[in-house]
């Protein structure tokens, strides 16, 4: 084998791996939750780690958004106080309002 065979073969096995950088990999989405009516809009969202996500609560009480398994939290908002969160490898699932356990969303 020569050497541009050899490189070739090591491109190729790159770019079928998870390793090989792949077009728009690396470009973060800032999604926006809205938290209006006791509800988090959208409440299904598809987020990747790097994006950043920010809740802005549009109701007259207070809320937050946490994770179920409490790893992350917004922080109580007041009606119109906003929060960003960057997505972690592990920002997956079910969310929820503190103050009102019944308000859920999920991040997948």
């Amino acid at each position: 084998m020569n050497r541009r065979s050899v490189l070739k073969g090591l491109v190729a096995a790159l770019a079928a791996s998870s390793l090989w950088p792949r077009s728009g990999a690396m470009a973060a989405t800032h999604h926006t939750v809205e938290i209006l009516e006791f509800t988090f809009v959208p409440q299904r969202l598809k987020v990747a780690p790097g994006d950043k996500i920010t809740w802005i609560n549009k109701d007259i009480v207070p809320h937050t958004a946490t994770a179920l398994d409490e790893s992350w939290d917004s922080g109580s908002l007041e009606q119109g106080q906003r929060q960003t969160l960057t997505v972690s490898d592990g920002m997956r699932g079910t969310y929820f309002c503190r103050h009102h356990p019944s308000m859920v969303a999920e991040l997948v």
